[in-house]
């Protein structure tokens, strides 16, 4: 008799290589759009990327042993990305139309790092630095 195989799912390296395949989808849109042949849904479905990643940020974020360093270590990812923007718009390497990419997700996560630790300070009832936490941002 055979046995009946139960679908457990997608691990959390499946969701990160189908989320950059919709991000490289919304890119390849985000980036030729002015040429007219990119259709609308390279972006649509591109967009469900970002709700992806972040996700996998926060299992992440729950399970590291050592948030601090990941914190630390999305930071490093974080700037490296703002430097690449800043080099982008600093020495002019633009398309003739001023275009430049604006995209840095992590950075938006970065935020997120302090709610999240802030809340779980409060569930321990660490009031004092919940609410100071609360405070930073």
């Amino acid at each position: 008799m055979k046995s009946k195989k139960t679908f457990r799912g997608l691990s959390g390296f499946d969701l990160k290589c189908l989320a950059m395949i919709l991000m490289v989808l919304d890119h390849i849109h985000y980036f030729f759009d002015f040429t007219g042949r990119i259709p609308l849904l390279f972006s649509q479905l591109g967009r469900l990327s970002g709700w992806l990643f972040l996700f996998c940020t926060v299992e992440g974020f729950a399970h590291a042993s050592n948030r601090r360093r990941y914190v630390l270590r999305c930071y490093g990812i974080a700037a490296g990305m703002g430097l690449i923007q800043y080099a982008i718009q600093f020495f002019g390497w633009t398309r003739a139309d001023g275009f430049f990419p604006a995209n840095n997700i992590f950075a938006t996560f970065l935020p997120c790092f302090l709610l999240w630790q802030r809340l779980d300070e409060l569930k321990k009832k660490r009031w004092l630095i919940g609410i100071g936490l609360l405070t930073l941002p």
